[in-house]
């Protein structure tokens, strides 16, 4: 398990990220797209000519829909300013993110040659 503050951007404060490097990755089953509208990525300053737009993809092994991380509810309470998306807070939904995340971890390549140019 590894950890560092890092920033999605040069804009962004870094926070706190954590994963697993060095292990073999079990398959994704499962490919998330992250969707935002046209109005959410124009106050984000990325304007685009259609209604929706994609920001990220997740993989995962199981069917279920993976809560986004703490930090990231945290950063999209903040506001926009911030690099978030100004979605309030909701309380519950970020006790069952610390709830999953807490026995779950992202996974990078790390420094295995046989993924390195990955």
């Amino acid at each position: 398990m590894r950890s560092g503050y890092e920033a999605r951007n040069r804009e962004e404060l870094p926070v706190l990220v954590r994963w697993f490097e060095g292990v073999e990755s079990p398959r994704a089953n499962y490919l998330v797209v992250i969707l935002y509208n046209a109005e959410q990525l124009a106050r984000e300053g990325s304007p685009i000519e259609a209604d929706w737009g994609i920001v990220g993809c997740i993989y995962t092994a199981e069917p279920e829909e993976v809560p986004m991380a703490p930090i990231t509810m945290m950063r999209n309470a903040l506001g926009v300013e911030e690099g978030g998306s100004g979605v309030p807070l909701d309380k519950e939904a970020y006790r069952r993110s610390v709830e999953f995340w807490e026995n779950n971890a992202n996974w990078r390549p790390g420094s295995d040659p046989r993924i390195a140019g990955l």
